[in-house]
């Protein structure tokens, strides 16, 4: 299983692409504040397990988007994930990306496609336009009013569906952008960026992660729909890691 990396910066001196994209980086300091951008799915839940274990639960600020997304479910998740884990604070940021569209995760009138276990040609369209850039920004936010080190997030550019902005030159070049925009200089940190679903399962399980607190589809629906490329990816890496999701062994999940 491949470490988690962290992909991101921390010094006020700028560094190359290149040299973001190292592994030598800096480990962000055990007793740092941090925010994680939970979504409610396996990746961010991971993600957020890490920090909580490397920095200590009472350090880490969970921050969520309500932004228009086909249902609510996952937000309901994230809290419940921020109330297991025992972070210092959740907060659910509320914003319309409805009025920019361009999504089957922000527009209905647009189908959600049926998955597929290989990696797709063409950016899918689930993909939310500028969605990780503008979440990054308003964290960033937080950040300085929190006086927070570094900023995790779940990406993963390995069975990541194509998105543009779950890749390490995205990571590198946004942390460019974040630490010359801001007075905090926090980094972005990608622990799971070259993980596989396997991989984060794995390390879910090392952490103890609740999955029947998480939530990957992107229907809301009483149970996963089994067809959409969040849950074909999500049975993958849970035969691949010999685990048994329980979302989908339980006949109907846990209320959230």
């Amino acid at each position: 299983m491949l470490e988690p990396e962290l992909v991101r910066t921390r010094s006020p001196t700028l560094r190359t692409p290149r040299q973001l994209a190292s592994r030598e980086l800096d480990i962000p300091p055990e007793d740092s504040k941090v925010i994680v951008i939970l979504s409610g799915g396996m990746d961010s839940a991971t993600t957020l397990a890490y920090a909580a274990n490397l920095h200590g639960a009472e350090n880490v600020y969970t921050l969520s988007f309500d932004y228009g997304q086909r249902h609510r479910k996952e937000l309901a998740c994230a809290l419940l994930l921020s109330e297991h884990f025992k972070t210092a604070e959740h907060f659910v940021f509320k914003l319309d990306m409805t009025q920019i569209g361009g999504s089957a995760l922000t527009d209905n009138a647009i189908p959600v496609p049926v998955g597929t276990e290989e990696t797709p040609k063409e950016i899918p369209s689930t993909y939310v336009p500028m969605r990780n850039t503008i979440f990054l920004a308003i964290a960033a936010g937080y950040a300085e009013v929190l006086k927070c080190d570094h900023i995790y997030y779940g990406a993963n550019c390995i069975d990541y569906g194509g998105y543009p902005d779950c890749r390490p030159e995205y990571v590198d070049a946004i942390n460019i952008a974040i630490q010359r925009g801001s007075k905090q200089h926090p980094g972005v940190c990608a622990p799971y960026i070259r993980s596989t679903k396997k991989d984060i399962i794995l390390e879910g399980e090392k952490f103890r992660v609740p999955w029947n607190l998480t939530w990957s589809c992107y229907e809301g629906g009483d149970k996963p729909c089994g067809k959409c490329n969040a849950c074909v990816q999500r049975a993958k890496g849970f035969r691949e890691a010999g685990v048994v999701d329980p979302l989908v062994e339980q006949s109907k999940p846990p209320e959230v």
